[in-house]
């Protein structure tokens, strides 16, 4: 049967944040992801909102700037974003060979993300984003160290948060 441990994967993530000013945030802290290549990321980077329209979270390993757009409903409560951001993908997936060998799958990319939001406080709050996927890579436990590139490809996501 495939339920050891190496089946189940955790992540999570540690990170404080220190608020100087009203516009102004340090970032520090790691991101486990138990994935193929990196199993603890570092966190760190700042965030700097110098006005309502826009948000620059330069913080490693997802920066992520947004502007917001001006058909906005009603500001500080349901308003529109455009943003752009980086990804680093990171994840391992346990499976069963064609001989039913137990075997494992690392894979990671990079992922240049633009995307739509709109954010209502206290609602559901929804997203649709497009991006291009890049310097992807794979390996297989059983294979050895040898790892397979992979073409830059596309992704499209939506998504909804409360």
């Amino acid at each position: 049967s495939f339920g050891d441990s190496e089946a189940l994967r955790f992540t999570g993530r540690a990170v404080g944040v220190y608020a100087p000013t009203i516009d102004v945030k340090y970032a520090l802290g790691v991101t486990y992801l138990d994935g193929g290549w990196s199993k603890v990321v570092p966190v760190a980077g700042v965030i700097y909102k110098p006005n309502d329209d826009v948000e620059y979270e330069l913080v490693f390993p997802t920066p992520k700037i947004s502007w917001r757009l001006p058909w906005t409903n009603i500001p500080g409560r349901d308003e529109r974003w455009v943003y752009v951001r980086m990804d680093y993908g990171n994840s391992a997936w346990a499976f069963k060979d064609a001989n039913g060998n137990d075997d494992v799958l690392d894979y990671r990319d990079y992922r240049l993300i633009l995307g739509v939001e709109r954010r209502i406080v206290g609602g559901l709050s929804h997203h649709a984003e497009i991006g291009y996927v890049f310097n992807r890579d794979m390996k297989i436990a059983s294979v050895g160290a040898n790892e397979i590139t992979m073409a830059s490809s596309l992704v499209a996501r939506v998504g909804i948060s409360y």
